[in-house]
C-alpha cells in the first residue's frame, strides 16, 4: 500500500483561493448601502461624510454668526443641520409651520410629531423664535 501525499503548494493555493473569495464577498457586502462618499474631518474632530458636511456648512452660513436657526424662517437644509433632526422631522416642522403659522415659542416644537422633551433639549441651544411686535 502506498500513501498519497498532498502537495504543500496545492494546500497553499487552495487556502489563498478560499481567502480571496471570502474577502471579495465580504467587501461587496460592506459596500452596499446609500451613496458612498469620501469622509473628511470636521473642525471638531468628528468624521463626516461629504454631503452631511456640505449641508452643515450651508446651514452655518445661513444661520449667520450666531449659529442659531430661526424656526419661522428656516429652510429644510437648515433644519437638517440641527442635531437629532432628520428628513422626516424637518418635513414635519415645515408642515406644522405651514398649517399653524409661525412659532411663538421654542416649546411649540413639542406639538410637532416625533419631537419629545429629549430632542427639544438637544435643539434648544440651536433654535430661536424671533420677537415680533
Amino acid at each position: 500500500m502506498q500513501k498519497k501525499c498532498v502537495s504543500p503548494a496545492l494546500v497553499l493555493w487552495s487556502a489563498a483561493a478560499v481567502l480571496f473569495v471570502c474577502a471579495f464577498f465580504l467587501g461587496r457586502a460592506t459596500l452596499r448601502g446609500p451613496v458612498l462618499e469620501t469622509q473628511r474631518t470636521a473642525s471638531d474632530g468628528a468624521v463626516q461624510s461629504g454631503w452631511i458636511s456640505r449641508i452643515k456648512e450651508k446651514a452655518a452660513s445661513a444661520a449667520g454668526a450666531s449659529g442659531r436657526v430661526c424656526l419661522n424662517t428656516a429652510a429644510a437644509d437648515e433644519l437638517l443641520a440641527l442635531p437629532g433632526v432628520g428628513e422626516k422631522t424637518a418635513e414635519r416642522i415645515l408642515a406644522y409651520r405651514d398649517t399653524y403659522g409661525k412659532f411663538v415659542t421654542v416649546e411649540q416644537l413639542l406639538d410637532v410629531e416625533g419631537i419629545g422633551e429629549g430632542l427639544l433639549e438637544k435643539l434648544r441651544p440651536y433654535v430661536y423664535v424671533e420677537e415680533t411686535g
